[in-house]
């Protein structure tokens, strides 16, 4: 190859077309190819054949669909490119091959360079950057913009000016601003409620430019919206909702996973917005015959969507599901969400009435704030056995404002215990708490489902019935949907919280209201529940539903503690879940009458302690002043003498009626004997008698 020379392509600049002014310039893509590696150069006769590698991926990273290579020959090793006028470009192969012809014929040295070129015109580069030293990022919002700056590059001599680019995802730019030397910039006129990434380069004075710095993510006014599941399809049967590319499918098609990328940040509040919808039809349109289901020769079903009350699960994995298959609904997995659809929603028009529009449904998980950080996935599940299902949309708002802060604060540390049905979880499971966590904290789930016949209370409970004859002191019901099972949360075997779950508050209002969320399933949707209403978040009492309790004094820092969960009295199917989360820093306050942190008791919330707990026989405890100790001054031992008529202590008119009062004798009309049953017509302390005369009555 005597007398022929050529360069290995290296890093030059794109000339973007912007002014000045930093105005931005659309484009689909201003991210460059990557450079051309391994240029290679021939003789073959009176001719150069050249070649090189393809050029695969951009200067970020991502995947690049070259369009074609620009072939430069210069009489110098330092010969630059003229990529605006093309005087000295030779050839544009589509492939990484190009022969010269006739090139080797005038026994002259000749200089190569090549540098690809995308679908959009961007350039790689041709030479290095003569500034070695690339800017460092920073950034911040205002309501309005989004305000960068930057270090200098070095050596600041060889610097010509910068390029700010940014774009709504990691190293995928859409815009690029040509600002000149100055080293910050307003990034204004941008779509609110995104997370925008940007990064800056460095142009020397011969035109080149340099790697892109490190990327910030910003959003205006300092609030961005990331979503999830987009309109996906849960199905039952996997063949008729296949997934996109990409994402994940289970549970014959109930379930599906979907990778989210989010973003970095200092959040104060975030958000999860659950959006179903079963988009019912209306007779005749798709083959309906009844809306609702009710037609036997339909099958119970609508061909468009699901009329019926389901299960709504959202969550984020943390385990290896995906990797491993199977369902991942599993205890190491995360609940954010659990909720009930309502009975169906309606199609919009032509093929439904669109009365009842897309149930959507909003969560505060500001403490899971640092798992929702980089590359996750997100779950969502619906369980049904009807011909369609449910399309589900999920979003997660993040906001940095401090006007917008949720009490509950970003988590120094998450572990998920509990996300399963069944029954009670008597296996103990293991939670580890670190020594210097000053508050812990568990957010619980529950729901109580499954239609079989049994005894709702009373003596009988939970035992097989098909009347309320059957059930002495209660009633025959579906359970567990509608009896109330008693829930007990243990740690080390001691009561940590206990609940009844119900709700009577289905349709608030008035007994119609739930018709405007339920197209179907009326009056059901009024109907009292074990935790849930059709197309609420689940929660074991009525509104407000604070998910989250202090359990501190229980779990506390520094162990390693057993958790177990158990339900007596079953007969259905407990869909149930809890995640401990905790705090290095407690910022609970006394006097707010919910115990928190280290105190022992709030106002009356005294963690479930009583003045017989304390070793008296009745009264009511309290709480003292600054929250550390329960106050006794309210309980009392039993005694004759004190105006108290006690009947839980065996007190009645006869055995003390210094404290009980009653009439033994003269008419017997007129006799009474307040206390515990003795005497001629005994009379419990709600009768008014019992309180007369300067006395009290304490059935307790």
């Amino acid at each position: 190859m005597t007398g022929i020379r050529w360069s290995r392509w290296r890093r030059a600049i794109v000339r973007v077309a912007v002014a000045a002014s930093a105005t931005a310039a659309l484009a689909a893509d201003v991210t460059k190819p990557s450079e051309v590696q391994s240029l290679r150069a021939a003789r073959s006769g009176a001719h150069v054949v050249l070649s090189w590698d393809a050029v695969t991926t951009d200067v970020a990273g991502a995947a690049e669909a070259v369009d074609h290579y620009n072939v430069y020959r210069g009489d110098g090793p330092d010969f630059e490119p003229d990529r605006a006028g093309g005087s000295n470009r030779v050839g544009t192969p589509a492939g990484t091959t190009f022969t010269d012809a006739g090139a080797a014929s005038d026994g002259l040295p000749h200089y190569y360079r090549v540098t690809a070129v995308d679908a959009a015109g961007n350039e790689s580069a041709a030479e290095p950057s003569a500034v070695t030293t690339l800017p460092m990022l920073s950034g911040s919002w205002t309501d309005t913009t989004i305000e960068t700056s930057w270090t200098d590059a070095a050596p600041q001599a060889e610097v010509a000016g910068y390029r700010v680019y940014y774009g709504k995802a990691s190293r995928r730019y859409e815009f690029v601003d040509e600002v000149g030397v100055q080293t910050s910039h307003s990034l204004a006129g941008l779509e609110t409620n995104v997370f925008w990434y940007v990064a800056v380069t460095a142009v020397d004075v011969h035109g080149n430019e340099t790697a892109f710095s490190n990327e910030i993510v910003e959003a205006v006014a300092g609030r961005g919206r990331i979503r999830a599941h987009d309109d996906d399809y849960l199905c039952w049967g996997a063949s008729k909702c296949p997934p996109d590319p990409g994402e994940v499918q289970r549970n014959d098609g109930w379930q599906l996973m979907v990778p989210v990328d989010f973003p970095p940040g200092e959040w104060t509040r975030v958000a999860v917005t659950y959006t179903i919808d079963s988009r019912l039809c209306e007779p005749p349109a798709n083959g309906t015959t009844n809306k609702c289901g009710e037609d036997a020769a339909q099958g119970g079903y609508n061909p468009c969507g699901d009329p019926w009350d389901r299960i709504a699960l959202l969550f984020l994995v943390l385990d290896d599901c995906i990797e491993t298959g199977g369902s991942c609904v599993t205890p190491a997995n995360l609940e954010l969400m659990h909720a009930i659809t309502p009975f169906g929603t309606d199609a919009p028009p032509p093929d439904g009435s669109g009365r009842v529009p897309p149930r959507v449904l909003t969560l505060d998980v500001t403490p899971f704030a640092p798992l929702l950080s980089g590359r996750r996935w997100v779950g969502a599940e619906i369980g049904h056995f009807v011909q369609a299902g449910w399309h589900v949309t999920v979003d997660f708002d993040f906001s940095e404002r401090a006007d917008e802060a949720s009490p509950k604060r970003p988590a120094d540390g998450i572990q998920p215990v509990v996300f399963e049905g069944g029954g009670s979880i008597l296996a103990p499971r293991q939670v580890s708490i670190p020594a210097d966590a000053q508050q812990v904290v568990a957010r619980f789930f529950v729901s109580g489902h499954g239609g079989n016949l049994s005894c709702d209370g009373g003596a009988n409970d939970g035992q097989p019935c098909t009347s309320s004859s059957q059930c002495p002191g209660g009633t025959c019901q579906n359970c567990d949907e509608f009896c109330h099972r008693t829930h007990y949360v243990k740690v080390n075997g001691r009561n940590a919280w206990v609940t009844t779950p119900w709700r009577d508050d289905c349709s608030p209002g008035s007994l119609f209201a739930c018709q405007d969320w339920n197209a179907c399933g009326w009056p059901s949707c009024t109907f009292s529940r074990a935790g849930w209403c059709p197309g609420y978040i689940a929660c074991d009492h009525d509104p407000p539903c604070d998910q989250d309790h202090d359990l501190t004094l229980h779990l506390t820092p520094g162990g390693t503690h057993d958790v177990t969960w158990e339900i007596p009295v079953r007969n259905g199917d407990w869909f149930k879940s809890m995640a401990v989360y905790w705090y290095r820093q407690c910022l609970g306050s006394c006097g707010n009458g919910t115990r928190e942190c280290s105190e022992t008791c709030d106002g009356s919330d005294v963690g479930g302690e009583t003045c017989k707990s304390q070793g008296f026989d009745a009264g009511t405890l309290a709480c003292l002043p600054g929250c550390g100790g329960l106050d006794t001054s309210g309980c009392r031992l039993y005694a004759c003498g004190n105006s108290i008529c006690e009947p839980g202590g065996g007190e009645d008119c006869l055995s003390c009626p210094a404290d009980c009062n009653g009439v033994q004798g003269g008419n017997p009309g007129n006799r009474y004997c307040c206390g515990d049953g003795a005497g001629q017509n005994p009379v419990g302390c709600s009768d008014p008698r019992c309180t007369a005369n300067g006395n009290s009555c304490d059935p307790a």
